[in-house]
């Protein structure tokens, strides 16, 4: 009755069980893992993408007021390819708000983001 309630510990090695129970354990924290970082780089695309578009919005929008009130008429004008970035387009809007004042607004749109600048451009002359 001595030996009843112990365990015999194999001096050679690990049992089967503790081998396949380790395994799965393994291949569960992996799984979750790999799942965290694939939802990590599609987060760091998106900004990506998203900086891209606003940095291009504000490329164009200085680009287009650099000319001038005057060079600004009211209308919109449709949408170009952005120079350096074919995937990405720009559409230029200007509103007349007054006798001197015109709003102006750039939409950049890519792939995967889109973002709007606007201002007010008034009239000096």
């Amino acid at each position: 009755m001595a030996g009843l309630g112990r365990t015999r510990r194999n001096p050679q090695g690990f049992s089967l069980a503790e081998v396949v129970l380790a395994l799965v354990l393994l291949g569960l924290l992996s799984a979750g893992a790999s799942s965290l970082v694939t939802s990590a780089l599609g987060t760091s695309n998106a900004q990506r993408d998203q900086m891209i578009a606003h940095l291009l919005a504000a490329r164009e929008l200085e680009t287009a007021l650099a000319g001038g009130y005057g060079t600004l008429p009211a209308g919109t004008r449709a949408a170009a390819a952005v120079a350096g970035f074919p995937q990405y387009t720009a559409r230029l809007s200007v509103a007349q708000q007054g006798a001197d004042l015109r709003w102006v607004r750039v939409t950049v749109s890519g792939p995967a983001a889109a973002d709007s600048l606007e201002t007010l451009i008034a009239n000096r002359s």
